[in-house]
Order: structure tokens, then sequence, then C-alpha cells
């Protein structure tokens, strides 16, 4: 590989940049940090890193060398959302987060600026697959029957969204347009038949699906209620749209 030498910094150099106190500590530090920027090797026993690389792998900017990019951050999301909806996103760990995705916690850090970050960006994924199965329908009440059924696939993630709602943190429902606002923007194209505003059917069918996802062991308990709720949100729907007598 030839390379301009003025591009390249020598350990000690690099030593430097990452605030080591000494230039052995790069080596330690790589091995720690399979991540890290691969060393060009110009002649025996030196090893020189290019600068731009090793501030972008600091930046936290994506690693251009490696083929294939986005499957690290479909585990990490997929280990974040598995963790999270288990406790608040505030008793997770970054660390724990990697070691589930199994993936460094500084691939984390490539990925997204942080926590806080990560938990949006699951949010923001739950979210839209929502939305995309909340295809049209022919009229409103399939487009719900749509919105509902694709809901409840993913209930148990609304539990994230609880834990941030309830810790105060509002804004992580709106990162992206919410699915309940996209669905309202589809429903006011539509002819109803319904005795109830369409603000009044989403609220209602919104609440029913969000407290299931996050109480829904509790509900069963509370009321001995087994099987699948999909039925009875059929009937539930149908009463909602149903003009009056």
């Amino acid at each position: 590989m030839l390379v301009d030498i003025e591009d390249l910094l020598d350990t000690s150099q690099v030593a430097a940049l990452l605030g080591l106190s000494h230039r052995n500590s790069v080596v330690t530090y790589m091995n720690r940090y399979p991540e890290f920027p691969a060393p060009v090797v110009v002649r025996p026993r030196m090893k020189l890193w290019r600068a731009q690389d090793i501030e972008a792998w600091q930046r936290g900017a994506p690693d251009t060398r490696t083929e294939d990019r986005a499957e690290p951050r479909t585990a990490i999301l997929a280990a974040a959302r598995r963790l999270m909806r288990e406790c608040p996103a505030g008793e997770v760990s970054v660390r724990e987060i990697a070691e589930a995705a199994g993936v460094s916690h500084v691939v984390i850090y490539r990925y997204f600026e942080g926590k806080e970050h990560l938990r949006r960006a699951v949010i923001d994924e739950v979210m839209a697959e929502v939305t995309a199965r909340t295809q049209k329908g022919d009229d409103g009440e399939q487009t719900l029957r749509r919105a509902v059924d694709a809901a409840l696939d993913v209930s148990p993630d609304f539990r994230i969204l609880a834990f941030s709602v309830l810790t105060g943190d509002s804004r992580s429902a709106f990162s992206t347009p919410p699915v309940m606002a996209a669905l309202l923007q589809q429903l006011r194209t539509q002819q109803w038949r319904s005795p109830l505003s369409d603000q009044q059917v989403v609220a209602l069918l919104g609440a029913l699906v969000l407290g299931w996802g996050t109480f829904e062991q509790w509900i069963r308990e509370a009321t001995g209620l087994q099987g699948d709720l999909r039925d009875a949100l059929d009937v539930v729907i149908e009463a909602l749209v149903a003009p009056p007598a």
C-alpha cells in the first residue's frame, strides 16, 4: 500500500492524539478496541496511521473501509429494542447493549451520538414499522384495522415509548411524524360513517393499543383474559364506526 508519509502519524503521535501516556499504550488500546483503524506498515516494527482515520474514528464516523456497515447498526438497534422494552432506557447501559449486540461499546458511538440518540432511533424504528404497514384501505374502517393489526404486532415495544414519556421525554414520540398523525391524515381523505370524529376514534384506539402494549401482562392477570385481543378489537372498531341507530 503506497501512502504519503506526511499523511501518517507514528505511534507516539497517536498516543498524544488519544491522550495516552505512552506510545506502547496504543497497542493495548488496539487490542481492547479491535475497531480501531488498522495500521499501515511502512517498514518493519514501525506502524503508522492515517490522521484522518483516527479523527473520524474518534468522532464516531463510519469506517468506510468496512464493506458492510448495515449489519452492526441493525444488531445494535435490535439489542437496544429488546433490552429497553424490559426496563427504562436509563437503567440500560451502553455496554449492556453492546454485549447483547455482539459488538464493542465503541462501535455504538460510530452510529449513534449516545444512548439517548439510540433510544430515539429505536422508537423511530418501531413507529416506522407501524406506519409502513398502515396502508390506505378502501375505507376508514379498513385503514383502522390495518393500523391496529400492525400496532398489536409491536405492542410490547410501546413500553419503550411509555418509559420515555413517563420520565419526561415526550419529544421521543415526535422525532418522526407520529403514527397517529399519519393515520389521521389518511382518514381525512376517506368516507366515514362514524358518529365520532376522526380524532376521537384514533385517540381511543391509540390509548387502547398503547395501554395493552404497556400493561398486557398485568391486564391478563387482573381479568383472567386468555387468547388474542384482535377479535375483540374488531368488535370495538365496528362499534366506533357504526352510525347511530
